[in-house]
């Protein structure tokens, strides 16, 4: 019980000392490097090679290529080359594999037509019924049609995702090894946006920041608040005073209490709204987290930093919302996914665009047990509750097919990108913290063998606001369905995919 057969395998396996002469592979923790044995494997089954034949190649592959992405044995077993050496190795590529390659390659025309084609047959399906049923006039015909088409069209999207997600396997992301402790050159910071309504809101964020850095005590991954004060009439409230200076004493004493000054507190004053007609912080949350990032990149005040600071330079920031929480180990895992070659974002110099890769990683969320039990309201509307300690990585129809989320605001991002992708994108005090819009201009990987919890709001009312801040969000970002879309400068080319465009008007749908 004592012996771990990982350790054993890989130290008498022809296939991985092949495979470690390339460092990336070497680099890569056990389930990565597992699932490309595993590949190796295959191909070799599949083309008559050896299984050192095949592993020689994708080393020998990495090392020839001057391309950044492609130089790791893992590009040629995980990601694009592996089809180059299937071809090298003249592998039967069975019709399964085949199809799904097909359908990913082809996801967006199949997804949308699928869609389409479904939703109109439910209608014919529908007007047909209505007819038989004694409703022969045109125009009622015609509007009741017109009104069936939005909950028609919401059942065949869940068939097809229901078909998609049994189709197509769950695949993890490939991630790094950082067991040893995460590097100076990925060094993380943890970032919770607030609001300094009371002191004990105040005291509870503190307490809670502590125990997400208890449960990943890791080297070089630092826990922020990022603070504002309510909306205002004025820019000065009393009591302001008492409350930042309550939120600056309680990040003190963390770092007092814990050594390695590994605690920050950044807050911003208010600034005149004309829309809301109050003083609040700037954009809100989005504006939290733009002055952040050109604060950590080097081109912001050093004003909004208040308590703490930073010895090294910030990599990549995971944010969260202020009742998320962030479970053992979970911090180091989410760099891990994010520094991974396979998943590093390249954004084109020029245009600002991504070309390939993730600029955020973001795991699956959960309603925590104590969130799902804490109502008869949220015992109705929690999912499962607790942890499945036997639910390794689950499907998600959108990253199956098309290799790309949608975000959810909670996640590990790359600063650096984050904040070319999105600068000077949108015009001022027009959009809400709007997480869809964000996520598609900059790429999103799901990381479901990654897991987050959070509460559920406690009841109707509550959970009825939320919805309202979201549909109000959904119509403010509804100009990027387009071809043209608002930027500061005036007007601009729309940057999105045909598939982003449509996840906009799906959510204007799903409100109506």
């Amino acid at each position: 019980s004592q012996i771990d057969f990982t350790k054993v395998f890989e130290a008498v396996s022809l296939t991985e000392a092949e495979l470690r002469h390339d460092p990336a592979y070497a680099a890569s923790d056990f389930t990565t490097r597992d699932q490309c044995r595993r590949v190796v494997d295959r191909i070799a089954r599949q083309s008559g090679a050896s299984e050192l034949e095949v592993a020689r190649l994708a080393v020998v592959h990495a090392a020839a290529t001057e391309d950044p992405r492609s130089r790791n044995a893992t590009y040629y077993l995980l990601a694009e080359g592996v089809a180059q050496l299937e071809a090298e190795t003249r592998a039967r590529i069975p019709f399964r594999t085949r199809l799904i390659r097909g359908l990913r390659k082809h996801a967006t025309g199949v997804y949308l037509t699928a869609n389409t084609a479904l939703t109109l047959c439910f209608l014919v399906l529908a007007v047909a019924l209505g007819w038989e049923g004694g409703v022969r006039q045109t125009t009622l015909l015609v509007l009741l049609g017109a009104l069936s088409i939005f909950p028609l069209s919401e059942l065949s999207l869940q068939i097809i995702n229901a078909l998609v997600i049994s189709l197509l396997p769950p695949d993890p992301l490939p991630k790094m090894d950082y067991k040893e402790g995460i590097p100076p050159e990925s060094a993380t910071l943890v970032t919770i946006p607030m609001m300094l309504a009371s002191l004990r809101v105040v005291q509870q964020q503190v307490e809670k920041l502590e125990v997400r850095y208890l449960a990943n005590r890791e080297s070089n991954l630092f826990f922020s608040l990022v603070s504002d004060f309510t909306d205002a009439p004025q820019a000065t409230m009393e009591g302001d005073h008492e409350l930042l200076r309550a939120a600056r004493e309680g990040i003190a004493a963390l770092n007092q209490r814990y050594p390695g000054g590994q605690f920050l507190l950044f807050h911003r004053p208010r600034l005149w709204s004309e829309s809301e007609g109050m003083w609040i912080g700037r954009e809100r949350k989005r504006g939290k987290i733009e002055e952040l990032n050109k604060f950590l990149c080097g081109s912001g005040s050093d004003d909004i930093l208040i308590e703490g600071r930073l010895p090294v330079s910030i990599r990549y920031v995971i944010t969260l919302d202020a009742d998320s929480q962030l479970p053992p180990g979970t911090a180091r895992r989410m760099v891990e996914t994010i520094a991974h070659p396979l998943n590093q974002v390249e954004i084109d110099p020029e245009t600002h665009v991504r070309l390939r890769g993730y600029t955020i990683i973001q795991p699956r969320v959960s309603i925590a047990l104590p969130g799902a039990t804490a109502t008869r309201f949220t015992r109705v509307f929690a999912d499962t509750m607790g942890t499945d300690p036997y639910c390794q990585t689950v499907s998600d129809a959108q990253q199956d097919l098309f290799g790309e989320a949608i975000f959810h605001g909670k996640a590990i991002y790359d600063v650096q990108a984050f904040r070319e992708s999105l600068e000077d994108r949108f015009p001022a005090a027009t959009l809400l913290s709007h997480d869809l819009i964000e996520g598609a201009h900059v790429g999103v990987g799901l990381a479901t063998d990654i897991e987050l919890f959070e509460d559920l709001p406690l009841d109707y009312v509550s959970f009825s606001r939320r919805q309202h801040r979201w549909i109000r969000g959904d119509w403010q970002i509804a100009p990027w369905i387009f071809l043209h879309v608002p930027t500061p400068d005036g007007r601009g080319t729309n940057p999105l995919t045909i598939m982003n465009r449509w996840r906009v008007l799906d959510n204007l749908r799903r409100s109506l």
